[in-house]
């Protein structure tokens, strides 16, 4: 019988998961430690739940935060704590004050268990420390262990984010809290009362409104962040119960109430105007659901339900936007950023996104952001607003006279600087000017095979997506796109070499971001090939009197181009001719190798060609780099015609670096040693 007894004290002690604390630490993450059990059927006790057989069913947590989501189910939590530090005062602390009802059991010197009660139906005032979150007092001496139970049970999300934390230690950082939380709602407030002060100035209700939405979202964040319980209702626990369906609803009407009378929808968007009555109305359902429904159903539609108004004025605003409404990009950015906030909270409610400080204070952070733009957004609008009505009749028959004449030769605004005209109504036709300059052509390779498999609306959105992030990295740069070609890019750079193979680098790192992109959506990975060639070029304006366009003229143009072309032949990213790399001002700024010698129809002598691979994957640098040596040697054997010699160079260079097609090529021409020197696949490939 003893042995059984024996045998049963063991086994429970073992039930438990342990808290081990000592003095390297101030505070100490308990997630993992803890272990839970669903109480289903809602029928178990304290004492019931402490039997053996209970106590078995246990099980650990797997993560810091133990989270269950929408759960109408009681928990029972345990841990056993250990004190090994030379500090006996430390606090249980639970960072997520929203639970209906959370008690804290802890044992005596004696062994019997005190029950100290906390949640949404608890007064604040008995609590046992007054805190917003759930903090409860855990005084042990050097090397003493309790074994803690906690009950949980909830209506809306439910999470366990604990930690036990020397008693100090809280003090201060509840302090930094709560001056955080200070400047927060202190911003959020001061927001408010200033819009509420214009909106009495200039009689505009989409103020009023937009102040019922930010008021509507302080009593949200004061009620998630436990101070609402703390100072605002301490006692009554109907509000700490149903601020959140009641407030996003205010929210949900104010903030489309808002939209409506901001964008104008009625007048100018008549679709978007049905939309928004309807999350007015949805706004007013929730409201009622406080009263009509039962408590964890109002929440459960509130939180199915918030997503839906602020996606619905972020599609608006685009739409508003894309139709010249400029007072929306700031409306945009705003719920752009909210947006963002609120997927942080929902995906930590439904344990997609573990808690930490930005799933924990990401909303204060998204929603201030989001306030202030707004602010800017409303004197943004009345800016506007002021200055169209002052310049509208003035302005409009000249804008309109200089658009109908201008439209038709539109040309970039650096082309207009070489030209040295002040203005495009200067353009006249056959201006001219000679000019040195780099050109550069990018080109995506195999874009016919890719643009098959597309439908024409799917090809235009993939070529405007491309061009959209190519086009500013070339300005960036010094350089101006002279023309669009389908697939393909021809820029000009009027300044050192220098800019356009930067340029050219630059947009190779950046296609490594693009196809990341272009991947997770599911779509292929693109190359591109960039050619760079400097050299004298004509440029000026050709064409009619009534239909002129800005255009270069010069064999500098086709020599670039062919140059490009010869990115796919060698395998290569980036390829320049000779002229460009020796007017480089540092050449060793640049990783560079020897291609080949080409014959250009037209030319006497060989066009050198180099490959600058600053641009390509990590991987691919550092095999270029080091078999470097080998391949100098290659090339330099090749050229006095050591081809035995040559190749074995090459296959060195393809020992450690497979895909250099570059030394492939050598290879196969130095195999063909009485045709070598008479032998230039890159001179047929440009013939073609």
């Amino acid at each position: 019988m003893n042995r059984i007894l024996f045998f049963l004290l063991f086994s429970y002690t073992q039930l438990f998961a342990e808290v081990n604390l000592n003095n390297s630490q101030n505070e100490f993450s308990i997630g993992k430690d803890i272990e839970y059990l669903e109480d289903m059927d809602g029928k178990l006790s304290f004492d019931t739940v402490r039997l053996p057989e209970n106590l078995s069913r246990f099980k650990k947590s797997e993560t810091e935060t133990p989270n269950f989501g929408h759960t109408l189910s009681p928990y029972w939590f345990k841990f056993k704590v250990t004190n090994h530090s030379d500090e006996n005062y430390w606090v249980y602390q639970m960072r997520f004050p929203v639970m209906d009802y959370f008690s804290f059991y802890i044992p005596d010197s004696t062994g019997n268990y005190s029950e100290k009660k906390a949640g949404a139906f608890i007064p604040f005032s008995e609590r046992e420390v007054d805190n917003r979150n759930y903090v409860f007092s855990l005084s042990l001496e050097k090397n003493e262990s309790k074994e803690i139970f906690i009950y949980v049970k909830t209506s809306g999300n439910l999470q366990l984010p604990s930690s036990i934390i020397k008693k100090d230690t809280f003090i201060k950082e509840d302090t930094n809290q709560k001056f955080l939380f200070g400047i927060y709602f202190g911003m959020m407030g001061v927001i408010a009362v200033y819009n509420f002060f214009l909106f009495l100035a200039v009689k505009d209700l989409s103020y009023f409104y937009y102040v019922t939405y930010i008021i509507s979202f302080i009593f949200i964040q004061l009620g998630l962040s436990g101070l609402g319980a703390e100072y605002v209702w301490s006692n009554f626990y109907w509000m700490t119960l149903h601020y959140y369906p009641l407030f996003t609803g205010v929210s949900i009407s104010g903030v489309s109430l808002f939209n409506k009378y901001f964008l104008q929808t009625k007048e100018k968007f008549p679709k978007s105007n049905i939309f928004l009555n309807i999350s007015i109305g949805i706004g007013i359902i929730l409201m009622l659901s406080t009263v009509t429904l039962p408590t964890y159903l109002s929440i459960q539609l509130a939180v199915s339900l918030v997503l839906l108004p602020i996606i619905g004025s972020f599609v608006i605003a685009i739409s508003a936007l894309r139709q010249g409404f400029s007072p929306a990009r700031y409306f945009l950015v705003a719920f752009t950023v909210l947006i963002g906030a609120v997927l942080i909270i929902l995906f930590r409610s439904i344990n997609l996104l573990p808690t930490n400080f930005i799933t924990e204070y990401g909303m204060y952070i998204g929603s201030a952001l989001e306030v202030v733009l707004l602010s800017f957004a409303l004197a943004d609008r009345i800016n506007i607003l002021k200055r169209e009505k002052e310049t509208a009749q003035r302005q409009a028959l000249i804008l309109q006279t200089q658009l109908t004449e201008s439209y038709a030769r539109f040309v970039p605004q650096e082309f207009l600087v070489i030209l040295k005209k002040d203005s495009i109504l200067d353009v006249k036709l056959g201006d001219q000017v000679l000019k040195n300059m780099s050109i550069m052509f990018a080109d995506i390779r195999s874009f016919t095979t890719l643009s098959e498999k597309m439908a024409p609306e799917e090809n235009f959105n993939f070529i405007n997506s491309y061009l959209r992030r190519m086009s500013p990295i070339i300005k960036d740069n010094g350089g101006y796109i002279d023309k669009f070609m389908g697939d393909g890019i021809m820029a000009l750079f009027n300044g050192t070499a220098d800019n356009a193979i930067k340029a050219a680098v630059d947009m190779q790192k950046y296609l490594v971001y693009y196809n990341i992109d272009r991947e997770y959506r599911g779509y292929k990975a693109i190359e591109v090939g960039i050619g760079v060639h400097t050299g004298m070029l004509m440029l000026g304006a050709i064409g009619g009197e009534n239909r002129m366009e800005g255009t270069v003229i010069s064999d500098t143009v086709n020599l670039a181009s062919r140059i490009e072309s010869l990115t796919k032949t060698y395998g290569v990213k980036i390829a320049t001719s000779e002229w460009t790399f020796n007017s480089l001002a540092n050449k060793n700024d640049y990783l560079h190798r020897f291609l080949d010698k080409v014959k250009v129809k037209g030319k006497e002598e060989p066009v050198i060609i180099y490959e600058i691979f600053d641009g390509d994957g990590p991987e691919s640098i550092d095999l270029k780099t080091k078999t470097m040596q080998d391949y100098n040697q290659g090339i330099k054997l090749y050229y006095e015609k050591n081809f035995t010699q040559c190749r074995n160079y090459f296959e060195s260079v393809l020992a450690v670096n497979t895909n250099d097609k570059v030394a492939k090529m050598y290879i196969e021409r130095s195999q063909f040693s009485n045709r070598a020197s008479d032998w230039d696949g890159s001179e047929r490939m440009l013939e073609k």
